[in-house]
């Protein structure tokens, strides 16, 4: 029925597209943890540690909040809304974005597309223009300027 050259086809076929799937994912990765680094470097350089308002441990609790509010299925505005009405001062922003880092969200039963960014992105991912506006106006009274 099958010669022995068509058979052998039938298993290196899916092996090289293992291969190939293996080696982007691995290449992706690579790239967001090298641009990640280079996003910590300059939030670092715009944090003023006597401007901060909070203890490092509380901007990485208010990261993990808004991240949970964003994750999934629709968003909780009013949650990450709040959070964010904590924050003083530019430096706190700042701290916050860094401590948030990059998030990923994958796939669930092919419903939600796979995502992956900083704060900034998620806000741009998942916020409407009308809720972007809201929270650019209430941080810009304290002087942090946010441009989503």
């Amino acid at each position: 029925m099958f010669d022995k050259n068509k058979s052998a086809l039938i298993y290196i076929i899916p092996v090289l597209l293992i291969a190939l799937l293996a080696v982007y994912f691995i290449g992706k990765n690579y790239g967001k943890a090298k641009a990640g680094a280079e996003d910590s470097d300059n939030l670092n350089s715009q944090i003023k540690p006597k401007q901060l308002s909070f203890p490092l441990s509380t901007y990485k609790d208010m990261a993990d909040t808004i991240y949970t509010a964003m994750v999934g299925i629709g968003c909780d505005f009013d949650t990450i809304k709040s959070n964010l009405s904590k924050l003083n001062t530019p430096s706190d922003f700042f701290q916050l974005e860094k401590s948030f880092g990059t998030r990923d969200c994958f796939t669930y039963l092919w419903v939600i597309t796979p995502f992956s960014g900083t704060l900034i992105q998620w806000f741009t991912d998942q916020l409407s223009t009308d809720q972007k506006t809201e929270i650019s106006e209430m941080l810009s009274e304290k002087q942090i300027t946010l441009t989503i």
